[in-house]
């Protein structure tokens, strides 16, 4: 007839189903409960209701389309595979007794889930935001993009680098903030003390060969001029090295 069928009619109350030829595409429809579960389109793709479990791989050379899981034992397809469900799911088993893995969407959270420890490895939301649960190793530069400048770990000058204006800040207020404008640099804290703790505390010019200031903890303080020591404190005083000009 016009649409060509077998009928599987079970006599112990068990589904009963039917192949048909229904314009073109080939059906198993499960009779009892009203459901398709398996169609093949005229155009090759092959449409799946429920989950799909096969104990050796699956070669597509078409489109696969499931409403449920797929449980394969290894796939390699040169088209798409598209899963249709409340939660479709893919499953890696490992048969070597190591841990078993899962990608599923759950309710528009992309979840990369280690089924063995039942935690969420690697969670996607559809905002973007990426959650990743232990370590995490870059091999290459990781660029941090801000609504106005970046930050970049730049891998091959093992360095963490900011953008002009770009802020590093501490504190729960942001109260400590280090930042580099392009023409100066500044460490700036709000409402608090900024301490400095070392055996010796220096300040020097950008060379980085000379004194300007010199901070020695149950010592003497120094200042200099031009690398030339002009101010001392001692035990008994202060010793200056050179004239002192007063003026009104």
């Amino acid at each position: 007839g016009g649409t060509p069928a077998i009928t599987f009619t079970d006599t112990n109350n068990d589904p009963d189903y039917y192949i048909q030829n229904n314009n073109g595409a080939l059906r198993i429809y499960d009779a009892t409960n009203s459901a398709e579960r398996f169609v093949v389109n005229t155009d090759g793709h092959v449409d799946i209701t429920g989950n799909l479990d096969v104990g050796a791989g699956i070669d597509l050379t078409g489109n696969l389309i499931a409403t449920g899981s797929v449980i394969a034992g290894g796939m390699q397809s040169t088209a798409n595979l598209s899963l249709d469900s409340d939660v479709p799911t893919i499953n890696f088993n490992d048969n070597n007794s190591e841990n078993d893995f899962s990608l599923a969407n759950n309710n528009g959270t992309f979840t990369l889930r280690d089924k063995d420890a039942s935690a969420d490895r690697l969670t996607v939301t559809s905002a973007g935001q990426f959650t990743f649960s232990g370590t995490s190793t870059f091999n290459e530069d990781v660029n941090f993009t801000g609504a106005n400048y970046n930050i970049t770990f730049d891998k091959s000058q093992s360095n963490l680098e900011f953008d002009d204006n770009a802020e590093a800040t501490f504190g729960t207020g942001g109260d400590l903030r280090i930042f580099h404008t392009g023409a100066y640099s500044t460490i700036k804290t709000n409402n608090t003390d900024l301490l400095l703790g070392a055996s010796e505390v220096g300040i020097r010019p950008a060379s980085l060969t000379e004194h300007c200031g010199r901070f020695i903890s149950n010592g003497a303080v120094m200042l200099y001029y031009d690398n030339s020591k002009k101010f001392e404190t001692t035990s008994g005083g202060i010793g200056v090295t050179g004239n002192i000009v007063q003026s009104s």
